[in-house]
């Protein structure tokens, strides 16, 4: 075995499996899911499922140790970030039998945190959204005052990862006025922690994934969110390479010396199209849950980071790629519609579309000039056992909705349906 790589239930695991494995390398992957879609790559030689990083980390390192031991694996390379974060806490225990495909410590955990990695923005010059680390409700309403509604709330840091004693249930979320806020932070204000405050910035998503090592950029590819999920912002469902703003990479260059970074990255800003204002987002410490869409274009960002784990070679990764290319998450671009179609979304945030146009975005994309992130002809069964699985879990929603929506409310009135006289015979 060449490598193992881990989050092969994730369309990134996928990608990354592929990319390694059109160059010749015998993949042994590894899942949360038991049927990870990853497994059923024609690329994957062996694999295993590990127990969530969540709920058992040391369990999850102990998995992938086993796994490393057996088959001699010389890199191990994590693909989704509650993955990289176990590895990095137990990365002593690796030292001496593999190669661990993740930034060195310090760099990576300036990544993970937002306070440090906004703060050195700030520091370098790199424009960021107006931000507050409350330590008050009082202080988080003077704030959100200051700058005004809506109001921004996000967890300072992954929840996996330990050094950040915040722990949230959510990703990102929006307060609307005053009492919006007090209400959503009350319950952390009993417990003396607050989410990241910050300014609401309209635009859309620009992310630029980088591979940087020794001072030195081997590869570079820029790409624009067209959908999220949710239609708000989150995880990219359909993207669009762009070329590559001048602006954003001298920010992005800026910020990973200053970090001294080594590795793949991911730098995310916001940009509003009609103003021009760009602010960074965040730095995230793996590579892009959309390298499916750089891989597909001839851009191998796995295999050139493989090469330098593995070999120290540093492999140029080529600087032209298409651009206008849109490549499509299915199943999260599905859960986006639905979302939108349950009223789910803020209304008070950017115009979102109506609901016929959304639905009529969504079924324009299946038209010709648009790849799949899971779709490879040559690699079919990962798509087969995706198309399946979202099947399966739309049957439930059905299911569930129907028994919601019509079943219970039937059984409901019937149970209160007191018969006339009439209808009892009664004269």
């Amino acid at each position: 075995m060449d490598v193992l790589v881990t989050g092969a239930d994730q369309r990134q695991g996928l990608a990354v499996i592929r990319a390694l494995g059109r160059k010749g390398l015998e993949i042994f992957a590894t899942g949360q899911e038991r049927n990870s879609v990853g497994f059923f790559s024609r690329h994957t030689k062996e694999f295993c499922q590990y127990p969530s990083p969540f709920a058992d980390k040391k369990g999850f390192v102990d998995t992938i140790l086993q796994v490393v031991k057996k088959h001699r694996i010389p890199v191990v390379f994590p693909t989704v970030e509650s993955t990289v974060i176990a590895l990095d806490e137990f990365r002593e225990e690796f030292e001496g039998l593999t190669r661990l495909a993740i930034a060195p410590r310090e760099p990576l955990h300036i990544a993970l945190d937002k306070k440090q990695t906004l703060t050195l923005a700030k520091e370098l010059g790199v424009p960021i959204p107006r931000t507050c680390f409350a330590n008050s409700l009082e202080e988080a309403l003077a704030f959100a005052e200051g700058i005004g509604y809506p109001v921004v709330m996000k967890p300072r840091a992954h929840p996996c990862f330990d050094r950040v004693i915040e722990r949230f249930e959510f990703k990102v979320t929006y307060a609307k006025d005053r009492e919006d806020l007090i209400k959503r932070l009350q319950p952390f204000a009993q417990k003396g922690i607050y989410p990241v405050l910050q300014e609401y910035c309209p635009g859309v998503k620009v992310q630029l994934g980088v591979l940087f090592v020794e001072d030195e950029l081997l590869g570079l590819y820029q790409y624009k969110g067209v959908r999220e999920y949710p239609l708000t912002g989150g995880v990219t469902c359909l993207h669009l390479t762009v070329p590559v703003d001048p602006d954003l990479l001298g920010w992005s260059l800026r910020l990973l010396r200053a970090m001294k970074w080594e590795g793949l990255a991911g730098v995310e800003y916001r940009v509003d199209e009609r103003t021009g204002k760009k602010v960074l987002m965040e730095v995230n410490g793996r590579l892009l849950s959309t390298i499916a869409g750089a891989t597909m274009l001839g851009l191998n960002f796995p295999y050139a980071f493989y090469r330098y784990v593995r070999d120290g070679v540093k492999e140029k990764i080529p600087a032209n790629y298409p651009l206008g290319k849109r490549n499509r998450y299915l199943a999260g671009d599905l859960w986006a519609l639905m979302k939108h179609w349950q009223g789910d979304n803020p209304d008070y945030l950017d115009a979102l579309p109506r609901k016929a146009k959304a639905l009529w975005n969504f079924l324009r994309d299946f038209g010709p000039g648009v790849q799949s992130e899971m779709l490879d002809l040559q690699d079919p069964y990962p798509a087969v056992v995706e198309l399946f699985s979202l099947t399966r879990e739309y049957f439930r929603l059905i299911c569930r909705f129907s028994f919601r929506n019509i079943f219970r409310p039937a059984s409901y009135r019937l149970m209160r349906f007191k018969p006339s006289s009439d209808s009892r015979g009664v004269k």
